[in-house]
């Protein structure tokens, strides 16, 4: 788009250029009345390219802005999840009547996360040190999830998943807030 953009008004500028030839041939080239044609038309070139700039960051910015937002959904959904798992396990070794129910609920709220921590991984790049970071970090949740209900059920192991927890949304904040600089500085030429 931007190249047809861009050729249009390159041909504009050729075609005005076209139809003065002759008058351009006949006089010298750069004369106060050749200047008063060639001048407006440079600056339309000119201001073209950067609108043409401006639009294309616009598109990358709200492209940028769409999957923050996105981003954002599946780890709130992730972490929600991660949550409701725990505290459903906490529950499961307490109450020995509803152990059902309860387990029931776990594996309903492991089978969500999973939903969301792949559509994270889909969304990280492991390029970047601090997505890699959160990727690894979920990686650990899941694997403490997996011990808490293989192993015993302590307060140990609770612990340490909430710290992985907490330390992902650290590295969540500091993510998001890394992205909205970029996006202003995008907008910024």
């Amino acid at each position: 788009m931007i190249k047809g953009f861009l050729g249009f008004l390159i041909g504009v500028f050729v075609t005005v250029l076209t139809l003065r030839f002759k008058e351009l041939v006949n006089k010298e080239m750069f004369t106060i009345d050749n200047l008063k044609i060639l001048l407006p038309l440079l600056l339309v070139v000119i201001t073209g390219i950067i609108a043409l700039y401006q639009m294309k960051s616009n598109i990358f910015v709200s492209y940028r802005i769409r999957w923050i937002e996105n981003f954002k959904l599946n780890l709130s959904g992730y972490i929600s999840e991660t949550h409701l798992a725990l505290f459903s396990l906490q529950i499961y070794s307490k109450d020995k009547e509803n152990r059902k129910a309860y387990y029931d609920k776990y594996f309903e709220a492991i089978n969500k996360s999973a939903m969301y921590r792949n559509r994270i991984f889909l969304d990280l790049d492991t390029k970047d040190d601090l997505q890699e970071k959160i990727l690894l970090n979920i990686v650990d949740v899941n694997s403490l999830l997996d011990k808490f209900v293989n192993e015993d059920l302590s307060k140990d192991l609770e612990l340490q998943i909430s710290l992985k927890q907490t330390e992902l949304e650290a590295l969540i904040l500091k993510l998001l807030n890394s992205e909205f600089v970029k996006n202003k500085n995008i907008l910024h030429f």
